[in-house]
């Protein structure tokens, strides 16, 4: 062989091999060259405030040098000392591509929470989906990456969130104040500002002599906690204030309820004047107008995290230009932070709003909550899981604050059950569900409408919980109610017996399934009509039983019946007709008739 003919057998070679191994490296690294488009990198980080930001060169630098060494980096330290902002500046000053999200309850809620970011959308996916997906993409993320994880609650979940990183750096932030952490975590505690920062922070905007002892007295006033000293700035520039009458301001002695109320929120914090830090952390508040300050009462209730801006919309009552309008006063005042995704409160402003909410801000909050849920659910959807724990923390303000037979709380609860549900928190959705059954029971009777849906709910709750003999038992007892007040054919009394049935095929007693079923078809058959939609789901309930029951020859007849109208009335190629389809070649394949399953299959 010639030298020519050598070369181009060795690009032959060559060309057949790079496909291959484009292939190969593509499923190495995730296909990360595909989807690396759909990133979206730095979403919800807060915003950097560059020149403002003082008296924190030495953290950074120490950041910075960590990160030479090790992948991961905690900063700790309690509410208002600022790990949120120096994390944001960090970020900003390196350059790195990456994200930010909030720290979960839990590693997969952690680990959720960067779904959206890594181009996940959660559709009708599972939470186990959806982690597997994520993990996927994150271990295939370059190695310069950086994922902020703010405010993480419990810094044990680092060891479960560690092994599901290789190479990407991590920077945390919360206010888990423990030293032992993991082997390879640079632990960083962050404390307040020096006075000559905090004073020049206070004096923000150049106006003022910094040399007047007067700062210094009134930074030391509140500790000289970045958080209210950034909220005493803006009173500051208020027109009209002056440092000495910003100084009496702070000294004033607070109401003591709403004192109580903001530490019982604060809980371990440490500084000394806990009074003079509530004025200042109000002052902001407190100069809003009452058209802006009614919407923002229901945001003194959600957790310390990112609120997204559906549910802000929903918690505020505003949409369009009101809610622009309220998210521009709100952050002139420093109250809070906004971006496209998401609204920012820091936990003591939270707090402060709370403390200091009028009457029956609290009820709204739950209304207003209850509506969003129920829209959710009503829409099919899943509750995006960065909504949930404002949600959750909702509940703990109400429960021990409101009377457990307020409709409002039980609304409110009863939603938030159904969407545990639909996350397949069972046994939490049965939790709330029964509260609720007691307090309906005990409050409108065992018969009212009301008892009757709380009942059926905690009995679904159940079925999906795989206590399917606890959920028969219930779904019986609301039919006989239901069949006593309402009538057999009652449509509350047909769901009711459908509910058992389907609790008695799902705890293997298939022929009680079939007979209730069975019933359920007569009854709509002769009411609404042998075409109706819901005749034809009974229809469909009992091929399923009867299926279930190794009926397969009485099963494939009515399938085939179903099949017959649904083709008819909807056309081939509707949805619910494709399941009769489905169903009917299933029915087939159990009598061995494959020939004719596989005819049904090919129609699809």
């Amino acid at each position: 062989m010639g030298i020519p003919e050598l070369i181009l057998a060795i690009v032959g070679l060559v060309g057949k091999a790079i496909p291959p191994l484009k292939r190969w490296l593509e499923r190495r690294n995730g296909e990360y060259a595909v989807w690396k488009s759909e990133l979206t990198h730095w979403a919800g980080r807060p915003r950097s405030i560059s020149g403002r930001f003082l008296g924190r060169e030495a953290e950074l630098k120490k950041i910075t040098n960590s990160f030479e060494r090790l992948n991961v980096v905690v900063l700790s330290g309690g509410p208002g000392i600022g790990k949120s902002q120096l994390a944001a500046e960090y970020a900003k000053k390196s350059t790195r591509k990456g994200f930010w999200t909030p720290g979960g309850e839990t590693p997969a809620q952690t680990l959720i929470s960067l779904a959206p970011h890594l181009g996940i959308e959660r559709g009708e996916r599972s939470d186990d989906e959806l982690l597997v997906q994520t993990r996927r993409r994150l271990q295939a993320l370059p190695a310069k990456t950086l994922w902020v994880i703010d405010n993480l609650s419990d810094l044990d979940l680092l060891n479960t969130l560690l092994n599901e990183t290789e190479k990407i750096s991590i920077l945390v932030t919360s206010k888990d104040g423990r030293a032992v952490i993991p082997e390879g975590v640079e632990y960083i505690p962050i404390g307040v500002l020096g006075p000559e920062p905090a004073v020049r922070l206070l004096c923000r905007s150049g106006h003022h002599n910094l040399e007047d002892s007067v700062f210094f007295e009134i930074v030391e006033e509140v500790g000289r906690l970045p958080r209210a000293v950034e909220a005493l700035a803006v009173q500051l520039d208020s027109p009209g204030e002056t440092p000495g009458r910003l100084l009496e301001e702070l000294r004033a002695a607070p109401d003591r309820l709403e004192l109580e109320i903001f530490r019982k929120q604060t809980p371990g914090l440490q500084i000394p004047q806990t009074d003079s830090l509530f004025n200042a952390l109000r002052g902001p508040v407190d100069a809003l107008t009452d058209d802006i300050k009614e919407p923002l009462a229901p945001l003194g209730y959600t957790a310390d995290a990112p609120i997204p801006i559906l549910l802000a919309k929903a918690l505020t009552g505003l949409t369009g230009g009101g809610l622009i309008n309220f998210l521009k006063e709100c952050s002139s005042k420093s109250v809070l932070s906004a971006d496209r995704d998401q609204i920012a409160l820091h936990s003591l402003t939270t707090a402060v709003i709370a403390a200091t909410n009028p009457n029956g801000s609290l009820q709204t909050a739950l209304a207003r909550a209850a509506s969003r849920l129920g829209a959710i659910s009503e829409s099919r959807n899943f509750v995006p899981a960065e909504e949930m724990n404002h949600y959750e923390h909702m509940l703990s303000w109400a429960s021990p604050l409101l009377d457990q037979e307020d409709e409002v709380i039980r609304a409110f609860s009863n939603n938030l059950a159904n969407a545990y549900d639909s996350a397949g928190r069972f046994e939490e959705a049965a939790t709330i569900h029964q509260e609720n059954l007691e307090v309906r029971q005990r409050v409108l009777g065992p018969e009212h409408p009301d008892t009757l849906t709380s009942r059926n709910n905690l009995a679904s709750a159940y079925d999906s919980a795989g206590r399917f003999e606890e959920a028969a038992t219930i779904h019986q007892e609301n039919l006989e109610v239901r069949q006593r007040v309402l009538g057999p054919n009652h449509p509350n009394t047909l769901n009711s017996r459908n509910n058992l049935a389907s609790a008695y095929n799902s705890a293997g007693r298939f022929e009680e399934a079939a007979t209730l079923h069975q019933e359920n078809l007569e009854v709509r058959q002769r009411v609404l009509g042998p075409e109706h939609p819901d005749t034809l789901t009974s229809r469909n309930n009992l091929a399923n039983a009867y299926d279930s029951a190794g009926r397969f020859e009485e099963a494939a007849t009515i399938h085939q019946e179903n099949l017959e109208v649904r083709q008819r009335v909807l056309g081939p190629n509707h949805p619910n007709t494709l399941n009769s389809r489905n169903n009917l070649a299933e029915a087939y394949r159990a009598l061995g008739r494959d020939a004719d399953a596989n005819a049904l299959f090919k129609q699809d």
